[in-house]
């Protein structure tokens, strides 16, 4: 079975099968339990076995398509999502970056018959500080000694096995810890304590607690790579989830849009409906706006992983840090156009504040928002003087980040701790003005049109040239202005290749919804306030109406 088999009929059992109805979702909301019945639904498809690649190195073959997987997965249930599906798959990438093909072959084993796989970085003492982390790993005879505890790990009762970062070295940096690939069958039970379940406000049926170890032995085939290599390989593994995760959580987006336009569609208000009420109008047009420019920053991500790999250390911290963090504040968007609907647990709107809930997730994890900041920082002053330091050749790969073409396969071994300066997403700032000049040539553009898009990219690049002003000091809040307003950019860059590269649809395809697209990106970064253009808004509501009926 395919992936794009697989997703359509994980859509079909959303629309047809009672343990997947608001009713069924919000009862185990209530209870804070397991959907058992639509775990053991998609577990008779295999699904788990999807993060099952066919090539010996046990990786998907579309990174792509996993992310519209996991997006189908979380689309209806953010935190049935993340305990089926999610949280194994984060650990599955900490496999494929350092696991030995006899590790490998075990987690496939594991997929495969449809376990869960833990992972165990958190110490809630040292927060997002993993170098600072003290669960530790003392050297003996034939493998390890465990000692100490990793805190809110979701799954860590009923996996199977667990990724797990443990001290190995006293000494501070980046070399003292490694990572373990542990089949918890073989662990002395004596040595270990599962913690007391974590209560959380949302993602409420995730099975979240802790493990404590006693001088737990762990055989030395456990350890993943070289001794003192678990930083590094970690940090590998996060561009592959930055670049994945947020566009996984898009589904749920789209569903909270959807539901909201329903409901303001029939509630009466002054003669009318809600949906006739300006404001209203203007606050779904800005939400179609930002979860369009989010879905192609995330595709650009997730095809990057393809095409640009050195640089994913910059393209998903970039997606991870400004994707969550604009999609929180659709959903406060769209819960003020609720008004009172959006806190209350029945109705057509019962679900939409089970999403405001459980959406934080998506910021926090392994990496949070900020420290998605902290690690473009860095790298930030090196892009700029490349990208300002000579001619920028449009590279083969350019419109493959964008495109619907043939993507060469997934190289993990090409992931790097940095871009050293590549960033390829904002190099195409550099030749949009000619391309636009070419549509504008083959009759694709009237002169209106050509004229107010190249005004709007020549804006953006005085943006990029405005960002060579700012100090990169890593606790320098300007730094983290500065990211701001780069990320924004990154945004811009997306759609325009997106629009450009020819995938998008329906009304994006529209010359004047792309200069839309830029305008809203431009009043962003200057943190000025947006004005719509009338005959736009109504192609956008008029969009987002016909959506909301085709998902009802």
């Amino acid at each position: 079975m395919t992936l794009d088999t697989t997703i359509a009929r994980i859509e079909a059992l959303l629309y047809n099968e009672p343990c997947f109805t608001s009713a069924a979702l919000l009862a185990h909301d209530e209870t804070a339990t397991l959907n058992e019945a639509a775990e053991a639904k998609l577990d008779a498809m295999g699904v788990s076995s999807m993060l099952v690649g066919d090539e010996g190195d046990g990786i998907p073959a579309s990174m792509p398509k996993l992310m519209g997987l996991l997006r189908t997965v979380c689309g209806k249930d953010l935190g049935f999502g993340l305990g089926y599906m999610i949280t194994t798959f984060m650990a599955a990438t900490n496999v494929w970056q350092a696991g030995s093909a006899v590790q490998r072959r075990r987690l496939s084993d594991w997929l495969r018959a449809g376990r869960r796989v833990s992972i165990a970085y958190h110490e809630l003492a040292h927060g997002n500080d993993m170098l600072g982390n003290a669960l530790y790993a003392t050297r003996t005879e034939g493998g390890y000694l465990l000692n100490g505890s990793k805190s809110v790990i979701n799954n860590i009762g009923r996996a199977a096995a667990l990724v797990l970062q443990a001290r190995t070295d006293k000494a501070p940096g980046g070399r003292s810890h490694s990572l373990f690939l542990i089949d918890k069958a073989d662990l002395d039970p004596n040595c270990f304590d599962i913690l007391p379940r974590v209560q959380t406000d949302g993602v409420r049926g995730c099975q979240i607690a802790g493990i404590r170890f006693r001088d737990c032995f762990v055989a030395d085939a456990y350890l993943m790579g070289k001794v003192g290599s678990g930083t590094d390989h970690a940090f590998h593994a996060f561009q592959i989830t930055r670049g994945l995760l947020p566009g996984a959580s898009l589904g749920a987006i789209a569903r909270a849009l959807d539901t909201t336009v329903r409901y303001v569609g029939t509630r009466r208000l002054y003669g009318a409906t809600a949906l006739d009420i300006p404001h209203v109008r203007a606050q779904l047009a800005e939400s179609w706006i930002e979860l369009m420019l989010a879905k192609r920053l995330c595709r650009a991500s997730a095809r990057g992983l393809h095409v640009v790999p050195e640089e994913m250390s910059i393209l998903g911290s970039v997606c991870k840090f400004i994707v969550p963090l604009r999609m929180r504040a659709v959903l406060k968007r769209l819960a003020l156009v609720l008004g009172s609907r959006y806190y209350l647990r029945e109705g057509e709107a019962a679900l939409f504040e089970k999403v405001v809930r459980d959406y934080p997730a998506v910021s926090l994890g392994h990496a949070s928002s900020l420290s998605c900041q902290a690690a473009i920082i860095p790298q930030l002053p090196q892009i700029l003087r490349r990208f300002y330091g000579g001619t920028i050749e449009q590279s083969e790969w350019t419109m493959a980040l964008f495109d619907d073409s043939p993507l060469p396969r997934f190289d993990i071994g090409r992931l790097r701790l940095s871009c050293a300066g590549k960033d390829t997403l904002l190099g195409s700032l550099r030749h949009w003005p000619r391309r636009l000049e070419g549509m504008r040539g083959d009759g694709v553009l009237d002169e209106t049109d050509y004229a107010q898009l190249q005004r709007l990219v020549t804006a953006l690049e005085q943006q990029v040239a405005g960002l060579r002003k700012s100090r990169f000091e890593p606790h320098d809040e300007a730094a983290f202005e500065a990211t701001r307003r780069y990320a924004w950019v990154q945004c811009a860059m997306a759609a325009l290749g997106a629009w450009m590269g020819g995938w998008a649809t329906g009304v994006a395809t529209h010359p004047k919804v792309m200069a839309c697209l830029l305008d809203f990106v431009l009043h962003q970064i200057a943190q000025t306030p947006f004005q719509i253009d009338p005959s736009i808004e109504r192609e956008l509501v008029d969009d987002l109406i016909g959506r909301a009926k085709a998902s009802a």
